[in-house]
């Protein structure tokens, strides 16, 4: 009977001398509490990345960068099928050029309003109707898989190296040397597409 209350007593004499394990965290050296300085570390981790988010939804339009990833499809496709001429693409791909500096220019100030959205998403729609009607027009080249004949393999190649390129350019973060490589292997690749079926 004795044994109980004498248990309870050296465990309770055991844990009162153990101070710095008190509430199951331990201390540092210093006396901080260690879950304290992580869980502080952790709070100002989440609070960057929630203005970094703030910051990004002010500039962007998912909308926008799909519509212009869809209509880089597009164009590629056009080539693929022979309905674009080489120089029905280099409209295309100025026009582009110049919806891309559009779009840089008003979102320079840091924010993209609903009204800049509205006109990017307006000269989106004005593009998309141009590439539909360069598509469909009467102008043609003949289509890879009759131009490249046995090089069908490696023209495919190179229209599907053409798309990477050109959704690799509809990039904003894209330095200015880097956009200038990325467009001259784009311009190289159109003119090798379009060398191939001017030899036949």
């Amino acid at each position: 009977m004795l044994r109980r209350p004498v248990v309870v007593l050296v465990v309770a004499v055991v844990l009162s001398s153990l101070p710095a394990q008190a509430g199951g965290r331990g201390r540092h050296r210093d006396g901080g509490d260690r879950h304290e300085q992580v869980q502080d570390k952790r709070d100002e981790k989440r609070e960057e990345r929630a203005e970094k988010r703030e910051d990004h939804k002010k500039l962007a339009d998912p909308g926008v960068n799909k519509r212009q990833r869809r209509q880089a499809s597009r164009i590629v496709a056009g080539v693929r099928s022979g309905q674009l001429t080489k120089d029905e693409v280099s409209r295309l791909e100025a026009r582009e050029a110049s919806l891309r500096t559009l779009e840089g220019s008003l979102k320079a100030d840091g924010e993209l309003t609903k009204d800049e959205r509205a006109k990017l998403h307006d000269e989106l729609d004005a593009l998309g109707k141009e590439i539909s009607s360069e598509k469909h027009d009467a102008d043609k080249t003949p289509p890879l898989r009759v131009r490249d004949g046995n090089d069908k393999k490696a023209a495919c190649e190179k229209a599907r190296q053409l798309g990477h390129t050109r959704r690799e350019l509809n990039r904003a973060d894209l330095t200015p040397e880097q956009r200038a490589g990325l467009e001259a292997e784009h311009d190289r690749l159109v003119d090798e597409l379009y060398e191939d079926a001017t030899d036949e």
